[in-house]
């Protein structure tokens, strides 16, 4: 099921109409006169709100959280706390149509810039694949 979230132009357009329609003489989409802004100032309101609508939508399921203090209400209501931060490690796979070797303490670099510490160096005497494991603990 889906919903159509008017746009601030639509809700402008259906106010001047609903002036018109309900406030006979009048005319909401002729400047200057006090109904035209009237229109504007509700449509910017309903706006709002449909806006605010959306968001609380959103946070009616975990996968949708748009936010980490959504998220977190999740997990408290069904008591699983939010685990801390930690370093991250894992296997860095080399492939290398030559020998390699791979020293321990040896830092790789992302083209990002992010480094990585070589936990386990490893050496590689013909073509293939190198695996390394690395730790990513901020310090490097």
């Amino acid at each position: 099921m889906s919903y159509y979230l008017p746009t601030l132009k639509d809700l402008m357009q259906k106010a001047r109409l609903s002036f018109r329609a309900n406030l006979k003489g009048s005319d909401a989409s002729v400047w200057p006169n006090n109904v035209y802004v009237s229109a504007k100032v509700l449509a910017g309101a309903l706006f709002e709100l449909f806006g605010f609508a959306a968001y609380i939508k959103k946070q009616i399921f975990a996968h949708q959280a748009p936010d980490l203090d959504s998220l977190g209400m999740h997990g408290t209501e069904y008591s699983i706390p939010q685990k801390p931060a930690g370093p991250a490690s894992g296997n860095y796979v080399i492939s290398v149509t030559d020998n390699i070797v791979v020293e321990t303490n040896a830092v790789l670099q992302r083209t990002d810039g992010l480094e990585f510490l070589v936990t386990t160096g490893g050496t590689l005497s013909t073509s293939g694949t190198l695996n390394v494991p690395i730790f990513d603990g901020g310090c490097v």
